[in-house]
């Protein structure tokens, strides 16, 4: 894939709305194009925080160990990122992640993606929506699962 596409495919993605052309080239420069197998496991729970994946094609599972093994709690399909948490905070791998189906993804390196968000507030912002439709999403999951 050449770089204007992905800095179009980038450009189509929820998280980068609004962010300025030099910024997305940025990123697609500094990405790595990679596949995953269905199946493969993208990052281990515990793992360091090194690398985001955006999906490009196919999906994923977010899986956290439990006391009976591990349990699904989420899955980013293509046009979401994965990994984000772990290089904001630069704690470990906190879910491991695993392909639902064949991927594509660009690898952002933790260094690229916080330089971007540090100098593009619209990067930043569409991260952080991301993030809270994320937690709106967790909170409704706990509260129906106190129901049952």
């Amino acid at each position: 894939m050449a770089i204007d596409d992905e800095v179009h495919v980038l450009a189509t993605l929820p998280i980068f709305a609004g962010a300025d052309a030099a910024s997305l080239r940025l990123l697609a420069f500094s990405s790595e194009l990679v596949t995953i197998l269905k199946g493969d496991v993208l990052f281990n729970q515990g793992d360091m925080s090194d690398v985001a994946y955006v999906l490009i094609e196919g999906s994923a599972e977010v899986r956290v160990a439990g006391p009976a093994g591990p349990v699904a709690v989420a899955v980013i399909d293509q046009r979401q990122i994965v990994g984000e948490m772990g290089v904001l905070t630069g704690s470990p791998r906190s879910a491991t992640v695993v392909a639902l189906t064949r991927i594509e993804a660009l690898a952002i390196r933790a260094e690229t993606l916080t330089g971007v968000l540090q100098s593009s507030p619209a990067v930043a912002l569409g991260l952080i929506r991301e993030l809270a439709r994320r937690i709106e999403r967790s909170n409704a999951m706990i509260v129906g699962r106190g129901r049952s």
